[in-house]
This record gives structure tokens, C-alpha cells and sequence, in this order.
């Protein structure tokens, strides 16, 4: 590339890491940009398979020995048991008024997404109006809009058993863009036990006890009626000691937004190991295969099966 102050050139050993990587996701192909680097232009100094003397990179020959392996491996397609809900009308509804510089739909659901893979969970990405009960573990942040079709497909997961864990800013705004008549959130408040009173959009000192990690820049302020409150914030803030997580059957809601957060608590819940940042972890059958995209040797965590 090179359109950034410092524009380096694909090292060694990045390509089949990238390879891998697609094939564990499930990839139906793979493509490459490009063939051979261009000799004129503005992209001359971008990477290609070959040079611009049509010399083969060392890319090459990583995409020969990788597609060799991944055949030999024989991989099945990834058969998720985590749902994240997403709809594009969140991300407008909230980016119409984030009421706070930097909080965004995309941060929300990433938080979430990053922090199931963190536990080697495999991750779909589906309608919040769908099956939801074909999943055992349904992710919901920032599901901003409240519709009787929502609330339905949350309810019959819950019902049936599954973990449903709905993050801040969710559950506020119909469909028309207009304040819940209800308890936040909306639709749910009475299932779950409590509701969100307040919201705070701060500089994110808060932490989210017991963990120690930070509750970001935006918080739901929780009132517990009758659900469990499985942790609190902690700072020199009012909020000190008031709920940040709460749970009542398999209904969780948390309040915070830190992205170092989510990871400890679906750890908690579903009792699972963290991985180390930048350590991707993938089950297929009989295996477990890890992916380390730090360039320092890291310790991955115990796994049930024989790592590749």
C-alpha cells in the first residue's frame, strides 16, 4: 500500500497466516491483488506475487506449501454456536445521535465479536428477527431499536434456554426513531428484572468490578429489582458500587462498553479460558488450531484437543 506514513511491504510468512486464516473462517475462495506489482502509477510500490521483473516473490511459494496443507487438513465448514445480532438501522439510529465523540455501533459490536474469539468461539452474524434459538450463546450490543419482532425472537431464545447477553445502548428507540414508552430496555426491563435509569457518557475511569477492567467510555446505570447482580463499577464516581452486569434466568445485561471487559465476562459465563491478545484459537472436530498474529512467541491457554 501507500497511503500511510510508513508503508512496509508484506513480510515473510504474513501471507499464509492470512490463508489460514480464511480457510479456518469457512472461506469459499481466495483471491490475491495482485498478479504482478504495476510498473507505472500510483500503486507501483504496492506488493505483488511477482515483482514488476515478473520474478516470484517469496509469497509464492507460502501459497503453494499452504494450499497443500489446508488440503491435507480436509477442514469442515465452522458450524457456529455464538449469534451476533446486526442490523445497519442500529448503526444509523445511534450514529444519528451518539450523544458522545468516538461511540460508535461498530465499536459495540466489535467489543463483543473480539471477545468470543478471544475464547475460541466461533461467531454468525444474523438478523435479531431470525431463528435465534438454533444458537446457544446470542450476543446483542447495541441493539438500539426495540420491535415487537425483536423482542419476540429474545424472549423464545431465552425461553429455550439459550444465553442471551444484550450490551449498552440497546433496546432504546422504536422503529420510528421515537423513546421506548417502556423501561429501558425497552421490551425487556420486566424479563430481566431491572432496567437501565440513567446513562453516562464519561472519560472512562470506571472499572467493572470483579475484573478490574475498564467500562469504557459509556455506561448503562442499572437498577436491580429482582435479577443478580454479577459485577459492579468501581471509581471515584457516583456510580461506585452500583450494578454494571445483572442476570436473571438466561437473560444478561451489561452496562459497560470497555472492550477489555466483554472478554472476562463471557468467560465467567460460559466458563472458558481467554486467549492471549492476537492469538485467534479455531475447534474443528478433533482439533484445535491457533493463529498468532503478534510477532513475539505468546502462551496460548489450555485446550481439549491437540494444537495445531
Amino acid at each position: 500500500i501507500n497511503w500511510t506514513d510508513m508503508n512496509p511491504p508484506v513480510p515473510p510468512g504474513q501471507v499464509r497466516v492470512w490463508m489460514w486464516q480464511a480457510a479456518l473462517h469457512g472461506f469459499d475462495a481466495q483471491l490475491f491483488f495482485r498478479w504482478r506489482a504495476a510498473r507505472h502509477g500510483q500503486e507501483m510500490y504496492h506488493s505483488g506475487l511477482l515483482r514488476q521483473d515478473s520474478s516470484e516473490t517469496v509469497a509464492v511459494d507460502e501459497i503453494r506449501e499452504t494450499i497443500r496443507h489446508i488440503i491435507e487438513h480436509d477442514l469442515p465448514k465452522p458450524e457456529p454456536r455464538v449469534a451476533l445480532l446486526h442490523d445497519f438501522a442500529d448503526s444509523w439510529a445511534i450514529e444519528i445521535n451518539p450523544h458522545r465523540q468516538g461511540m460508535t455501533h461498530r465499536s459495540l459490536q466489535i467489543g463483543a465479536y473480539g471477545a468470543a474469539r478471544r475464547l475460541g468461539l466461533d461467531v454468525a452474524i444474523v438478523d435479531p428477527t431470525g431463528d435465534l434459538t438454533e444458537f446457544d450463546v446470542i450476543l446483542a450490543p447495541a441493539l438500539h431499536i426495540t420491535t415487537p419482532e425483536r423482542i419476540s425472537a429474545l424472549s423464545r431464545a431465552s425461553d429455550a434456554g439459550r444465553l442471551v447477553v444484550v450490551g449498552p445502548r440497546s433496546l432504546v428507540v422504536d422503529e420510528h426513531y421515537a423513546w421506548s414508552n417502556s423501561p429501558l430496555p425497552g421490551g425487556l426491563a420486566t424479563r430481566l428484572g431491572a432496567r437501565v435509569t440513567e446513562h453516562l457518557s464519561q472519560p472512562g475511569s470506571l472499572l467493572v468490578d470483579p475484573w478490574g477492567t475498564e467500562a469504557g467510555v459509556w455506561t448503562d446505570i442499572l437498577e436491580a429489582d429482582d435479577a443478580e447482580v454479577l459485577a459492579r463499577y468501581r471509581g471515584d464516581s457516583y456510580l461506585d458500587g452500583s450494578p454494571a452486569v445483572v442476570q436473571r434466568d438466561s437473560l444478561v445485561y451489561a452496562g459497560f462498553s470497555g472492550e477489555a471487559s466483554w472478554p472476562a465476562l463471557l468467560a465467567d459465563l460460559l466458563d472458558l479460558v481467554v486467549q492471549p491478545a492476537g492469538v485467534e484459537v479455531f475447534v474443528r472436530q478433533d482439533q484445535t488450531f491457533t493463529i498468532d498474529h503478534t510477532r513475539f512467541a505468546v502462551e496460548s491457554g489450555p485446550t481439549s484437543h491437540p494444537v495445531t
